[in-house]
């Protein structure tokens, strides 16, 4: 009933800066099951990061995500290739189970990446949030991927 009377209630509309602020704010709290990595190109420039977050070791799963915040960076294939490396570092080099994701509708370069990753959609349900971005309401959409579909896939999982 919750969930329902959640998507009925009236949407906040928050500025990107204040969208950023709140992120931010998640981002400087300390954790023991997280770590991130900085992507660079070839040519050594910085373009963003990568980073898992919320290890379980013992149900052998963890959430991922990645940042490429230049737009230049966008539509090339960077996110992909770190997330490939990312997800294959987690399942082979850690041994985990599964790696998943986690994202909203709106966001359809992250949807679009995690698909050419081989996840595959696991739940869609009404976000937490109370606000929109771009006046779309927020699905969050998790995604999953298992160690025997990654080493499964055609190129080896990388």
């Amino acid at each position: 009933m919750g969930l329902l009377r959640r998507a009925w209630q009236t949407i906040q509309n928050i500025s990107r800066e204040e969208f950023e602020k709140r992120l931010e704010k998640r981002r400087r709290k300390p954790s023991t099951t997280s770590h991130r990595w900085e992507i660079n190109t070839t040519e050594g420039r910085h373009i963003g990061w990568v980073d898992y977050y919320r290890l379980d070791v013992q149900a052998g799963h963890a959430y991922i995500g990645i940042c490429l915040p230049e737009k230049d960076t966008w539509g090339k294939g960077y996110g992909t290739e770190a997330l490939s490396l990312l997800i294959d570092y987690l399942l082979r080099e850690m041994g985990l189970k599964e790696v998943k994701t986690a994202t909203w509708t709106g966001n359809k370069r992250m949807v679009r990446c995690a698909r050419k990753c081989g996840f595959k959609e696991i739940t869609r349900r009404p976000h937490r949030a109370k606000f929109s971005i771009r006046g779309e309401p927020l699905e969050r959409i998790e995604f999953s991927i298992t160690r025997s579909e990654w080493l499964a896939r055609g190129d080896g999982g990388t």
